[in-house]
Order: C-alpha cells, then sequence, then structure tokens
C-alpha cells in the first residue's frame, strides 16, 4: 500500500514538472515566433475587420474558426495587437488538454500504456505547438479530448452532467475546427445509444433530461455548424484536402508534418498500427463473444476512430468531400493513440506486454523528434512564409519623410506576414508587390536566391534569415523614372458613400513593356473603421480583358483613418505592360459602401527604364 502510494505521489509530481515544462515552453513560442500566414489571414478577414459571424457579417472562407476567432477578439479589443494576445485563446486551453489527458491516463492501469499515452500525446511537436497558434486547432483537441472523458464517464456512470459536459466540449471543438463536425455526429451517437442500453435502469425523470441535453447541448447546435459547413461546400471554401485518397492525402501529409519526412515506411507503420488495434478489439471480443461487451467505457477512443474513419471515406467517395490532410486530419492522432493505449491495457492480462511495447516503440520516436524541432523561433508548417521583423526596420530607415515608401516585392505567399508586420510597425512602408516578382523593379526584394541565379548583378545583400531562407535585398542604383501623369487636388466631398471613385482614367498604348510606378498621396477620414476598401490600378485590353491588376487594402495597413494630412502615401508596381494594354484605371473600391472622404489627392504615374 505504501509503495504504490508513493509511486502515485511521485507520478503526481512528474505530471506537475512535464506540464510547466511544456506550458512555458508554449508561452514562450506564443510570444517570439512571428505570425504565420494563416493566423494573419484570421486576423485580417475576421478579428480586425470584425466580420465573423456566419449568416451575418461574415468573410466567407474556412479559415474562420468560430470559437479561436471570438476568443481572440475578446483579448484583441482588450489588449490590443501582439501575437501573444491573439494567441492567449488556444494558450489558455493548453491546461484544459492537459488535465484531461491525465484524467484518461488515470483509466489506464497498466503503467506502461499510461504513460506511453502521455508522452506520445504531449511530446508531438507538430501536435502541441497548435495551442501556441492563433487557430482553432489547439482548442480544439482540448475541447476533444475532454469530451472524450466524459463521454467515457457517461457510459461509467449515466450521469446527466456528464451528458452535458461531454455535448458542451464537442461543440466547442466542432465550433474551434469544423472537421470535427463528424465526431461530434458520433459523440451524440454514443450517448443516445448509451441511453437506450440504460433505458431500463433510468427513471422517466433522468431520461426526459438527458433527451433534453442531447437535443438542446448536442443535435440543435450541430445542426447550425452542419448548415454553416455545407454553405462553405457549396461555395466551394472547404479546400484543406483533395479527392487524391485517404492514403495520399490524409496518411502521407500527417506522417510528413508529424515527422518532417515523406519515408513511406512510415505510413506502412501507421496502418500496422491501426491493424494491432482492430486486432486487439478482435481478441477481446472473442474472449468475452456477448453484446454486452460492446457496451464498454473504454472503446470509446476506438469508436470515434473507426465512425470518423468510415464517415471521411464515405463522404470522400460518395458525395466528393475533400479528403482532409495535414492539420484537418490532425484529430486522426489522439483517436489513434488513445485507441491503442486503452486496448493494449485491456490485453495485457493475456497478451504479452512486451508484445505491444515492441509494436508501440515507434511511436514513442516522436519524442525525439519534439526536441529536435524544439525552438522559440518558427511554425513548422509555415517554416519557410517566415519573415522577421528586422527585415521590416532595415527597409524602414530608407524612408524619406513625405515621400512614398520604398518598393518591397517577393514571394504572394509572403505577403500576409510583410502586412502584419508594417500593420504592428505604424503602417511606415507599403504591401509586398508579387505580381512581377522575381523581377528586378522593385527597390528591395524578399527574395530565394534559387529564383535567379543574378539577383546580385542588380542588388546588394543585406540580411538573411536561415529559418526561412530568405534574403533581404536593396537595389544598387536607383531607377530611370519619366513623368507620365501627375493629378493633385482631387476630392471626393464628405460622406461619400459611393462603391467606386477614379483618381486617374486613360490610355496606355504608347507604354507597351514599361514597368510603371504610381505613388499616391491620400488625406482620407473613414467615418467607419476599419475601413474595408482598396485602391486598385486596372489595366485591360480594348476588350477590355484584364492584363494587370493591382491593389492596396486600407484595412490590411491601419486601423483607423483620422482625416490627417497625407495619412495614406503608398505606391504600386505594374510590371512590363503587354502589347495589348490599351486602357489604365485607377480608383477607390469602397467595397462595404461605407461613408469616407478624401481632400487633396493626389495620384502621380512614372515609368521606369
Amino acid at each position: 500500500m505504501q509503495s504504490s502510494l508513493t509511486l502515485n505521489r511521485n507520478e503526481r509530481w512528474v505530471y506537475i514538472i512535464l506540464f510547466l515544462f511544456l506550458w512555458i515552453y508554449l508561452w514562450l513560442r506564443a510570444a517570439l515566433i512571428p505570425f504565420s500566414h494563416d493566423e494573419i489571414a484570421t486576423f485580417f478577414h475576421y478579428i480586425h475587420s470584425e466580420r465573423f459571424i456566419p449568416f451575418v457579417n461574415m468573410h466567407w472562407y474556412a479559415n474562420n474558426h468560430l470559437l479561436n476567432t471570438v476568443l481572440a477578439f475578446f483579448f484583441y479589443k482588450l489588449f490590443g495587437v501582439s501575437e501573444l494576445i491573439l494567441r492567449l485563446p488556444n494558450l489558455l486551453f493548453f491546461p484544459v488538454f492537459f488535465l484531461f489527458v491525465y484524467k484518461l491516463s488515470q483509466e489506464i492501469k497498466n503503467l506502461i500504456w499510461r504513460w506511453l499515452f502521455v508522452i506520445v500525446l504531449c511530446f508531438a511537436h507538430y501536435f502541441i505547438e497548435f495551442f501556441a497558434l492563433c487557430r482553432g486547432y489547439g482548442i480544439a483537441m482540448a475541447s476533444l479530448v475532454a469530451s472524450v472523458y466524459f463521454l467515457m464517464q457517461a457510459v461509467k456512470t449515466n450521469e446527466t452532467r456528464n451528458y452535458l459536459y461531454c455535448l458542451l466540449f464537442a461543440t466547442m471543438a466542432s465550433m474551434a475546427n469544423l472537421t470535427l463536425i463528424n465526431s461530434n455526429a458520433l459523440i451524440i451517437f454514443l450517448l443516445g445509444m448509451n441511453l437506450l442500453l440504460q433505458f431500463k435502469n433510468t427513471a422517466w425523470k433522468n431520461i426526459i433530461l438527458k433527451s433534453l441535453v442531447i437535443l438542446f447541448t448536442g443535435i440543435i447546435p450541430l445542426g447550425l455548424l452542419a448548415r454553416f459547413a455545407m454553405e462553405l461546400q457549396i461555395r466551394g471554401l472547404l479546400d484543406v484536402g483533395t479527392h487524391d485518397g485517404f492514403w495520399q492525402v490524409t496518411i502521407k501529409s500527417n506522417t510528413l508534418v508529424f515527422t518532417n519526412s515523406d519515408n513511406p515506411l512510415i505510413g506502412y507503420y501507421v496502418i500496422f498500427f491501426f491493424a494491432v488495434i482492430c486486432l486487439f478489439f478482435v481478441l477481446l471480443f472473442l474472449k468475452d463473444k456477448s453484446l454486452k461487451f460492446f457496451h464498454n467505457s473504454r472503446f470509446v477512443f476506438f469508436y470515434l476512430l473507426l465512425g470518423n474513419l468510415f464517415i471521411t471515406l464515405f463522404l470522400g467517395n460518395f458525395f466528393n468531400v475533400n479528403y482532409p490532410e495535414d492539420r484537418a486530419a490532425m484529430y486522426f492522432f489522439p483517436l489513434l493513440v488513445g485507441s491503442f493505449c486503452f486496448l493494449a491495457d485491456d490485453v495485457s492480462g493475456f497478451i504479452n506486454s512486451k508484445i505491444s511495447a515492441v509494436i508501440a516503440a515507434p511511436a514513442l520516436l516522436l519524442t525525439v523528434h519534439f526536441f529536435l524541432n524544439i525552438n522559440v523561433s518558427y511554425a513548422s508548417f509555415w517554416k519557410n512564409l517566415r519573415i522577421p521583423y528586422r527585415f521590416h526596420d532595415k527597409v524602414k530607415e530608407y524612408v524619406i519623410p513625405g515621400q512614398p515608401p520604398p518598393t518591397v516585392a517577393g514571394y504572394k505567399m509572403r505577403g500576409y506576414a510583410w502586412n502584419f508586420i508594417n500593420f504592428r510597425r505604424g503602417n511606415i512602408l507599403s504591401q509586398i508587390h508579387y505580381e512581377g516578382y522575381p523581377d528586378v523593379n522593385a527597390d528591395f526584394q524578399l527574395a530565394l536566391m534559387e529564383h535567379r541565379s543574378d539577383w546580385l548583378q542588380y542588388y546588394d545583400s543585406l540580411d538573411y534569415d536561415k529559418y526561412s531562407e530568405i534574403w533581404l535585398l536593396k537595389r544598387k542604383t536607383a531607377p530611370v523614372l519619366s513623368l507620365v501623369s501627375d493629378r493633385s487636388g482631387l476630392a471626393t466631398g464628405e460622406n461619400y458613400t459611393n462603391e467606386f471613385w477614379n483618381l486617374y482614367e486613360g490610355t496606355v498604348d504608347s507604354l507597351a513593356g514599361k514597368t510603371l510606378i504610381i505613388n499616391y498621396d491620400l488625406s482620407l477620414l473613414a467615418y467607419e473603421n476599419p475601413f474595408t476598401a482598396q485602391v486598385i490600378a486596372a489595366v485591360s485590353d480594348k476588350d477590355n480583358k484584364s492584363l494587370r491588376y493591382e491593389w492596396l487594402q486600407f484595412d490590411f495597413l491601419q486601423s483607423e483613418y483620422n482625416g490627417e494630412p497625407h495619412n495614406f502615401v503608398k505606391n504600386s508596381i505594374i510590371h512590363n505592360l503587354p502589347a495589348e494594354a490599351h486602357s489604365l484605371v485607377i480608383y477607390v473600391w469602397n467595397i462595404r459602401s461605407k461613408p469616407y472622404s478624401i481632400k487633396d489627392a493626389r495620384c502621380r504615374i512614372e515609368t521606369m527604364k
């Protein structure tokens, strides 16, 4: 008795140390790692714009992880914008995740499988790092694990409170990540079956109460979320994943992000691991051979794993729904680990544990992978899109007050990262120009050396980021510019609400092959902020077919435009006008037709030699 008590106390201390280590590590990552592409899209399109309520005022795309967006919006309004503030919702859900991993581990009798369950879940770096990102996946995984725990308790005790907690967490999981709708439906089904199986032993009052709990905290919220998901599918916005097969899309993409290796042997191991889980279940059934066997709280992980696999294959094959990849299919990981550990625990009485240990041992390599990849510098999935703040600071040194900022070019997918840094640094510079990249028109380049062999012929190197392998380059000599047009004194009038307002309209037939530099100097007053609008430079041919389209987004640059003189001084590059170019139109697109006014606007167009 005494040795057992001592062991339990020692285990608790290990849990506490493990939790503190991981949570401190996640806090550091949340504070120090630059925002990733998808996090910034979440901020600009939903949090900053305040447009995240489905069917009411939402920017339509699957990037809106509802619960994450709402919580991040709350912290943003309270404390302002920073990586740490916007990542707080997921960060604060990590204690929830760890608590229920701990509670679930206490359901496992065998010490080996108990600690395998904890270690593999807590030391899968790709899985854990989502608790330090402004995405929905950390919240979703914490809520899923909590829901599974209460589902187990509901099956064991049939208490109404466990039904309630189970469904509340299941709904939260789906709100944080719509791909968990399938798991949510399965949880509701399992609770319904549990209620039926325990029908005779349950008082009518409790049957009605449990039914109401299932209806109002399970079925109705699930229906609303399913309607949201269906609308995204109809609009073609559920685009994470493809139809290339479950093996190719789901298994291979996850083994790659979890291990940083595309070796097919890892995928084969996952399939073997799943086959062993199924074998364990069959062996347990053959030992019991009764229908009561299936009504067992310890099979919850396995039922959810099997059910999700079936639903995913069914929807993919018969309804053309994309097979989920990498982060969208991440929920299979805790279901797979939980299924193995609980079933291995149950078969350990009549199967040598050493055999199971040999089977599970490769999974522990995730712990090695964790410590090889531990860092506070980059997010694994978006590592190659990382831009350090110091790049922006170095370009800012070349800004001349009252003049348009230097032009910066780079790969399109790095645009969000640059915009967010510029937003946080006070909107000193302009957006990245990406349409012509890798050309040599811009003053600065965020360049990969393999994109051009002659970069250093035109540019000097200012800096290098070893994580994304991006170089910051500065042009050696200033370009020769020729004036095309210089219009000033333009104004909209007060409370202007028209959708479009032209700054310039003219022909460019004689400018084929040339690159245009367009400088804007506006004094803008937006009566409602953020001002969701763009200034657009569009080139068309004689048949009005679009040839070039450059835009600057006002609300991606700053939150408020208060009418101060020259509060929008930016530029655009239209690279290499094609021979068929005929007309150039430069205009403000007031996307939401909100009132604004522009005084003393100037639009200057030059060609670059």
